[in-house]
């Protein structure tokens, strides 16, 4: 009989980092994005879901990728319709859009999706 194991929270984080990058390449094609945009537009979702502002000085000091390739990526974002810019008194604020939403559900999706594939090995 095979034996049974529970995953533990590092075990879930060991194994959605084996997904990710499938999941974050898929993403990205179907959408037609760089790559690096998935990650940042992750964040920004994020940070929404937790009622938290988020400027574009924010994402940078993350160092997900370094700044140059941060403000470009930010721009294909806004370019694309996922992401968009909020001025308010003075200051950029960054939020996804409702199409930037089903982005990063599908990310997540295709995260889940790689890790249960993973799991049948």
């Amino acid at each position: 009989m095979p034996q049974k194991f529970t995953l533990t929270n590092q075990s879930n984080h060991l194994l959605f980092s084996l997904s990710e990058p499938r999941a974050r390449r898929l993403t990205a094609k179907k959408y037609g994005l760089s790559s690096g945009c998935i990650p940042l537009l992750a964040g920004l979702v994020f940070r929404a879901e937790q009622r938290l502002s988020t400027r574009p000085r924010d994402l940078y000091l993350a160092e997900v990728v370094n700044e140059k390739l941060a403000r470009l990526y930010l721009r294909e974002l806004i370019g694309a319709g996922f992401a968009q810019i909020s001025p308010y008194r003075g200051c950029r604020y960054l939020r996804p859009t409702l199409t930037g939403l089903g982005v990063a559900a599908y990310y997540a999706r295709e995260m889940r999706t790689g890790a249960k594939e993973f799991l049948k090995f």
